[in-house]
Formats: structure tokens, C-alpha cells, sequence
């Protein structure tokens, strides 16, 4: 994808809303992005995990994201570091650091990972960067708002019209996002390539 960049910090920023149970339901999935790895980002059981295949490096949260309400989920990268830090609805949640030099993902699939693992729950305003952003800023006291600086932005149906029932009206908020996609954690996936 020409979207990644190589060599540079890189965020991905994202709301979902879930009651998801079980093991690695998929949100987000690449297969030979950046450094030829595997990549995702999953609820697992009641938490998110970002997987990386490079030197099979995981980091998943310490808080609980299927309750039911929205959550905003930001996840940044230093390349040159390798510091990891997961950011919950604006708040530092964990961080840890690892392998340096991984490149941003080339994100290509929604709600699953390469057909199988599927979501089941909202996914609104997708957003990747290639810096590290501020999640304060993006999570905007709860309420999404205009995404500046991204390399990328999936709104997630705003101005569209679908004839299935992925697109509902209940977004994260009425007053900037009125549309999210809902996968239905079956055989529901969205592959951007």
C-alpha cells in the first residue's frame, strides 16, 4: 500500500463498541505489511491485544473494552525506540518496549483477520498516522472529531449508502459521526487491499 511510510513513528486510532467474548476477534488485520509480518489488533476475551509477528511481540490492555459502550482506542509506536503505548478513551492504559524498526502496517482488512477470527461489534472513524499523536487530543473528552494529519481515514460509512446491514446510526456520537459499521462476528469483513 503506498500509505506506509518506512522508518517513521506510526499510530492507528479507532472507536468500537462491543460485547465480544472469546479468544483474538479480530478489528483490524494486515498479512505483509511494513516488514513482511503478520499484524493485528483483536479483542481477546474482554481485552485488546496488538499482535506483531515480528519477534512475536504482543501488548494487550489492562482495562476491559466489552461492556457495551464506545471506546476510543489508540495505539502509538516510536521506531526508533520501540517504546508501545495503548492509550483507553484518552487515558494511558499500558505500554511496554520492544522491537525497534517495525514499519506501520499496511492495514487492508476490517473485522477479520484473512477470513477467519471475526469481530463482532461497532468500528467508527479508523484513522493511521505516521507520527506519534496525542490521544488526549483525538479522544476529544469523548466526543470524535475531525482527524487531521492522518495517512489514512475510514469514516465508516458518513455519506454512503449500503443495502446490507453493516452501516447503522448509532455512532459514537450524533454531533460529528452519525454512521459506524457493525460486523456481526460471523463471516462479516471488510477487505480495503
Amino acid at each position: 500500500s503506498a500509505m506506509a511510510t518506512s522508518g517513521t513513528d506510526w499510530s492507528v486510532s479507532f472507536w468500537i463498541k462491543t460485547i465480544q467474548t472469546g479468544g483474538n476477534k479480530t478489528i483490524l488485520s494486515t498479512t505483509g505489511g511494513g516488514t513482511g509480518s503478520s499484524k493485528y489488533i483483536s479483542v481477546n476475551w474482554n481485552k485488546l491485544t496488538f499482535f506483531s509477528s515480528d519477534n512475536s511481540f504482543d501488548i494487550t490492555s489492562v482495562l476491559s473494552v466489552n461492556d457495551g459502550n464506545w471506546h476510543n482506542i489508540v495505539f502509538t509506536y516510536n521506531y526508533t525506540s520501540g517504546a508501545w503505548i495503548l492509550y483507553i478513551d484518552g487515558a494511558l492504559d499500558t505500554s511496554q518496549t520492544a522491537t525497534t524498526g517495525i514499519d506501520i502496517p499496511n492495514w487492508n482488512t476490517f473485522g477479520s483477520r484473512v477470513g477467519s477470527a471475526f469481530y463482532s461489534g461497532n468500528l467508527d472513524e479508523c484513522a493511521y498516522f505516521n507520527s506519534v499523536v496525542n490521544a488526549v487530543t483525538i479522544h476529544n473528552s469523548g466526543t470524535p472529531t475531525t482527524i487531521t494529519g492522518a495517512v489514512a481515514h475510514w469514516k465508516m460509512g458518513e455519506g454512503s449508502v449500503f443495502t446490507n446491514n453493516w452501516l447503522v446510526d448509532n455512532s459514537a456520537t450524533t454531533a460529528y459521526s452519525t454512521r459506524s459499521f457493525n460486523f456481526d462476528g460471523v463471516d462479516d469483513n471488510l477487505y480495503i487491499g
